[in-house]
């Protein structure tokens, strides 16, 4: 008879199920979503206030100033990376600040059980705040991260799960005000460097893209 399963193997079996439910709830239809009703409203009023505002527009003229004569260029952008510290929302579900990143890191986990790099880790220290209003899945697996190479790299799922003792934030179900602090680990290349983190609410979000350093 096979032998029967072992602590991890029934947290894991425990947490696939889990993962296989949040993934459902993620991929459900667009429109049963509450948070994209908003904006379809939004746009469109839009598009009404457009139409019944046509022809009232200042032309630009050659030099790509309206014709009231303001000559005065654009506020130049932003830095498009949010700092360290600094807290930015994704997709009006989760709310992610980003308090350290560490590089360098060999191996993760205990003698008992350990993941060891191929390149080098690096660590990301990050606290998620669910400001929805439902109850969501925080994937780990949604997250990315881009060197100064531009090549991208995806979260080592395992060594996720074995630097947080004390957190399930590679895959946690997070309720509305509630908020859930841990970290995230990339296997990149030796001697590579990251640039930034692009965060995700979910696999189909934009994101919010955050410094390194």
């Amino acid at each position: 008879p096979p032998p029967p399963p072992t602590g991890d193997e029934h947290k894991l079996a425990k947490v696939n199920a889990a993962k296989a439910k949040a993934e459902a709830k993620a991929l459900r239809p667009w429109y049963a979503k509450k948070r994209v009703i908003f904006p379809i409203v939004l746009v469109a009023l839009i598009g009404i206030s457009s139409q019944l505002g046509g022809g009232q527009n200042s032309t630009p003229s050659s030099n790509g100033s309206a014709e009231n004569g303001n000559t005065e260029e654009s506020a130049a952008p932003t830095n498009e990376f949010v700092a360290l510290g600094v807290a930015a929302t994704d997709d009006d579900s989760f709310t992610f600040t980003v308090s350290s990143v560490k590089c360098g890191i060999k191996k993760v986990g205990d003698d008992f059980l350990e993941t060891k790099a191929q390149g080098q880790y690096c660590a990301v220290s990050l606290t998620v705040e669910n400001v929805g209003d439902s109850a969501e899945y925080f994937f780990s697996d949604s997250q990315l991260a881009f060197d100064t190479e531009g090549r991208e790299f995806s979260v080592d799922s395992t060594a996720t799960l074995y630097g947080n003792k004390n957190s399930d934030l590679w895959l946690k179900e997070i309720n509305p005000g509630n908020k859930l602090s841990g970290k995230i680990f990339f296997d990149i290349a030796d001697g590579a460097t990251l640039e930034y983190l692009e965060l995700h609410a979910t696999s189909f979000s934009e994101g919010v893209k955050f410094a390194t350093q």
